[in-house]
């Protein structure tokens, strides 16, 4: 009994990061209208983003100039995805918000 006792901390512990959050994943999917200046670089958009670690993935209507992206918010915020768009000529209004799925890592 004592040895069950021990396993149930030990998978507690190891479920827990070092920040002393839980190493659970929160996936969201939102979709945001982008206002593209004189310097926006479409064809880089879903590439750039898609290449970031946490980001499952990037769509992008250039007829509506809409972008829906899913990722994972302990690994990248959606401030940090406003920032790099700023950085390929677009300013991002969002949308929608959805939680798409929230599983362990």
């Amino acid at each position: 009994m004592k040895f069950f006792g021990l396993a149930i901390i030990a998978v507690a512990f190891f479920s827990i990061m070092v920040d002393g959050t839980y190493s659970r994943s929160e996936v969201v999917e939102v979709t945001l209208q982008l206002v593209p200046s004189p310097m926006a670089q479409p064809d880089l958009v879903e590439r750039s983003l898609g290449e970031y670690n946490g980001v499952q993935s990037v769509v992008l209507d250039r007829a509506s100039s809409r972008l829906s992206v899913r990722y994972d918010k302990a690994r990248i915020t959606l401030t940090d995805l406003e920032h790099l768009l700023t950085t390929l000529g677009y300013r991002a209004l969002e949308l929608q918000t959805v939680q798409a799925a929230q599983a362990s890592l």
